[in-house]
């Protein structure tokens, strides 16, 4: 298992709604199934509401949401999830040392 992996169990452990974080985990552990539920974090359907953020379309870049996270605390490494694996799991922004 690669990184990226316990990084999506980490985001589902940390964000996805408990009814269905056992069930989200279960999948991702199926090979055959994993695509159906990374493809469907790319559309927050069962995010916890409790952490999401509207951002205003101006502040849609980069460098505002790096604000943003910055505002909210001890991140350390930003990861980026995506539908298509070319970028898939990649850390691309550290935060703090």
């Amino acid at each position: 298992m690669t990184n990226y992996h316990d990084h999506e169990r980490a985001l589902v452990s940390s964000f996805v709604i408990p009814e269905r974080q056992s069930r989200y985990l279960e999948l991702l552990e199926k090979p055959k199934r994993r695509k159906d539920i990374t493809r469907s974090l790319a559309h927050f359907k069962h995010l916890d509401p409790r952490y999401i953020v509207p951002i205003a379309p101006r502040e849609q870049h980069v460098p505002e949401i790096l604000r943003l996270l910055k505002t909210k605390g001890r991140l350390k490494t930003v990861m980026r999830f995506q539908r298509t694996m070319n970028l898939m799991g990649k850390k691309f922004l550290s935060l703090m040392p």
